[in-house]
């Protein structure tokens, strides 16, 4: 609600199931909030 950008960023280890799902869980709470945010993943493959 506060991004004046509306882009958010979200830093994940590694692409496998577990971790897409949060991903999806954290961007839904986004969009319910800001409908109008992105939200950026940037991978550490660690």
């Amino acid at each position: 609600m506060r991004t004046k950008s509306n882009v958010i960023g979200c830093v994940a280890a590694m692409p496998n199931t577990e971790v897409r799902r949060g991903i999806n869980a954290f961007t839904l709470g986004v969009q319910k909030t800001n409908p109008n945010a992105k939200v950026i993943v940037m991978w550490t493959d660690s």
